[in-house]
């Protein structure tokens, strides 16, 4: 794990499903990403970390307005404590919010604020759909290095 996690390349997503009796990733991935690569094994910064959680698959997946935080895209934000961001969520228990996020924001509404969860959902309320592209022939392009040129 610590080896596929620590390369430039690896996207930190989840595919759990809220129905039911879920898995504690739904409500926890993230928050142990954090808790456990970035602070107690110090696998990553925390920076390499969110961009693991948001830019890189968003690249990966053909979002092209998630992401980033800058004009023309999507105001989807989260502010958090990184000292003390962690999920309670366990087998037994799965359904608890993460602990230390105060505030986000899903195109620009708040659906949690001071930590408190809004009742909002702007994502599906607009009506709008993610496409995502997926191909068994298309390979993800990753950002390639190049030399600098030379002159002007």
């Amino acid at each position: 794990m610590r080896d596929i996690l620590g390369s430039e390349r690896i996207n930190v997503i989840t595919d759990g499903l809220f129905g039911g009796n879920p898995h504690p990733r739904v409500y926890g991935a993230f928050p142990r990403v954090l808790d456990k690569y970035v602070r107690e094994a110090d696998l990553m910064s925390l920076e390499e970390a969110v961009r693991k959680m948001t830019s890189l698959p968003a690249r990966s997946m053909g979002l092209d307005t998630k992401g980033f935080f800058r004009p023309g895209m999507d105001a989807d934000l989260v502010v958090f404590d990184p000292d003390i961001f962690s999920s309670p969520a366990t087998y037994d228990n799965p359904r608890q919010h993460p602990k230390g996020i105060y505030h986000v924001l899903v195109d620009g509404e708040f659906v949690v604020r001071d930590g408190e969860t809004t009742g909002a959902a702007p994502a599906r309320r607009s009506g709008r759909r993610v496409r995502v592209r997926v191909s068994s022939r298309r390979r993800p392009q990753w950002p390639q290095c190049r030399p600098a040129r030379a002159g002007p």
